[in-house]
């Protein structure tokens, strides 16, 4: 499990508003990550095009979100998450939206 959340940390940084798929070298193997429309973090895997693992929660629970104007335009929406229910363990995230 902190394999996903270490690599779900990663993908949030590299593309945190529209999820992410990983592939292995040969191709054959697929980590999908992505945010559900209430805030939910989930993942999937896949071998061979066929399913391991069926969508399933990260186990993060959202405490917060905050939206607030981005200086560039738009909007944005800031994501809060326990982690592993240690009250000193957060992971957060944001989606940015257009005007």
């Amino acid at each position: 499990m902190r394999l996903f959340q270490l690599i779900f940390g990663i993908v949030l940084i590299i593309q945190p508003a529209f999820g992410q798929l990983c592939l292995s070298p040969n191709k054959q193997l697929n980590v999908a990550f992505s945010v559900s429309k209430n805030g939910v973090p989930t993942y999937q895997i896949q071998h061979k095009q066929k399913p391991v693992i069926l969508e399933s929660s990260m186990g993060f629970e959202l405490v917060k979100v905050e939206i607030a104007p981005v200086s560039e335009g738009g909007w944005g929406k800031h994501f809060f998450y326990r982690i592993g229910g240690d009250d000193s363990k957060f992971i957060a995230f944001w989606e940015l939206h257009d005007t």
